[in-house]
C-alpha cells in the first residue's frame, strides 16, 4: 500500500501559516505611479507580465488597501471576472442561464402542482463583476425579494453603496474582438438586462469603480483598446526585491525557526540558476515563494545539501518535463 504522507507532514499542516492572496504585496515606484495614474484618470489599469508575477494579486491587494484608506467606502474584496475563450462583452455584467430556465419551465408545465411557484427569468440571472459593482448602486430600483439583491455585497454602515475594485483577468484569452467590444462598457459603465424587460442600470453618481485588467501577452491587444488604458508591464524582480519578497512572506519563520540571511541569499541564487536553465516555462515569483517554504520546512542546508530533498522540491518550481530533464542531466544543482 502506498504511503503518500509522512506523519510529521500531517502534524505540521496547521502550524504553517500561509498568507491570504493579496495580503502581502511588494511594489516598485513605477508600478505605484501606474496605479495612481489609472485611479486619478478613471481609466482601467492594464497589467502584463509572465504568469505568477502578481498581476491578479495586485488587484486583490488594491481592494484591501483602498478599503482601509477610504474607511470602508471601497469594498474590501475585489470583484473578479475570469475571461474565457467564449466571453462576450455582456458577460462582464451578467450571465443568463437559458437552458436551466427552459428546463425549470418544462418541469412546472409537465409536473407542476397547485400552488407551485414558477420561477422567473430573474432567478436564472447571475450577476458578474461589473454587474455587481453597478447594481449595488441601484438597489432602490429592484423589487424587495429580488434574487438580484441576494447577489450583492453588504453596504457600509451608512447604507451607501460600496465602491469597488474589479479585476478582468487574462483578457487576452477572449476572442479577438472582445477588447474592442468592451470599450463602451468600461467607459460608460451601464447595461440593461433584456431578459427582465430591459431594465437599465447605471453607475451611481459619485461611485468609484477601479478596473484592473491583466494579460499574459499571449495575443496582441487592439490599439483602440490600449489607448484607453494605463499600461504597466511587471518585470521579473531583481535579486534585491526577491529578497524583500521572501522576508515579507515570512519564509524566515517557517518550520518554527528563524532562517538567517544566508538561507534566503542561497535560495534566490539557486532559484535563478534553475530559472536560467528552464526553457519551456521559467518559474515565477509565486513559485519561488512556495519553493522556499518547502525547503524551509525540510530544514534544507545549502552548505550540506540533501540531494533527495532538492530533487523532490523541483516539482514545486519546475513545471515542464523537458526543463526537469535538462536540470537533472546537467547536474548543475550540485555544482
Amino acid at each position: 500500500m502506498s504511503q503518500f504522507f509522512k506523519k510529521e507532514s500531517l502534524e505540521s499542516y496547521q502550524s504553517i501559516d500561509l498568507p491570504q492572496p493579496g495580503e502581502i504585496y511588494i511594489t516598485n515606484p513605477s508600478l505605484n505611479d501606474a496605479v495612481e495614474a489609472a485611479f486619478l484618470l478613471r481609466q482601467p489599469l492594464l497589467l502584463t507580465g509572465d504568469p505568477g508575477t502578481g498581476k491578479t494579486t495586485l488587484g486583490i491587494n488594491l481592494a484591501r488597501e483602498l478599503n482601509k484608506k477610504s474607511r470602508g467606502a471601497f469594498y474590501e474584496k475585489a470583484l473578479f471576472f475570469s475571461t474565457k475563450s467564449v466571453s462576450v462583452a455582456k458577460d462582464l455584467f451578467y450571465i443568463y442561464d437559458a437552458i436551466s430556465h427552459f428546463q425549470d419551465a418544462s418541469f412546472h408545465a409537465n409536473f407542476g402542482t397547485a400552488g407551485s411557484q414558477k420561477s422567473q427569468a430573474e432567478d436564472f440571472i447571475k450577476l458578474q463583476a461589473l454587474g455587481i459593482a453597478i447594481v449595488s448602486g441601484n438597489r432602490d430600483i429592484l423589487t424587495p425579494g429580488s434574487s438580484l439583491l441576494t447577489q450583492l455585497p453588504v453596504t457600509d454602515a451608512s447604507g451607501n453603496p460600496k465602491d469597488f475594485v474589479v479585476i478582468i483577468d487574462e483578457i487576452d484569452k477572449a476572442p479577438r474582438d472582445f477588447p474592442n467590444d468592451i470599450l463602451h462598457e468600461i467607459e460608460n459603465l451601464n447595461f440593461g438586462i433584456k431578459e427582465i424587460g430591459g431594465v437599465q442600470f447605471f453607475k451611481n453618481e459619485g461611485a468609484r469603480i477601479f478596473i484592473v485588467m491583466t494579460s499574459n501577452s499571449e495575443r496582441a491587444l487592439p490599439e483602440a483598446f490600449l489607448r484607453r488604458c494605463v499600461f504597466h508591464h511587471i518585470e521579473f524582480p531583481s535579486k534585491a526585491i526577491l529578497k524583500t519578497i521572501l522576508i515579507a512572506h515570512q519564509v524566515k519563520q517557517e518550520a518554527g525557526r528563524d532562517l538567517d540571511g544566508a538561507f534566503i541569499e542561497n535560495c534566490i541564487q539557486l532559484f535563478n540558476v534553475i530559472r536560467d536553465k528552464c526553457i519551456e516555462k521559467k518559474p515565477s515569483t509565486a513559485e519561488l515563494i512556495s519553493w522556499s517554504r518547502y525547503l524551509a520546512y525540510h530544514k534544507f542546508n545549502f552548505f550540506e545539501p540533501a540531494k533527495d530533498v532538492l530533487l523532490q522540491s523541483l516539482s514545486v518550481v519546475v513545471k515542464s518535463k523537458h526543463d526537469l530533464k535538462l536540470l537533472v542531466e546537467s547536474n548543475i544543482l550540485f555544482q
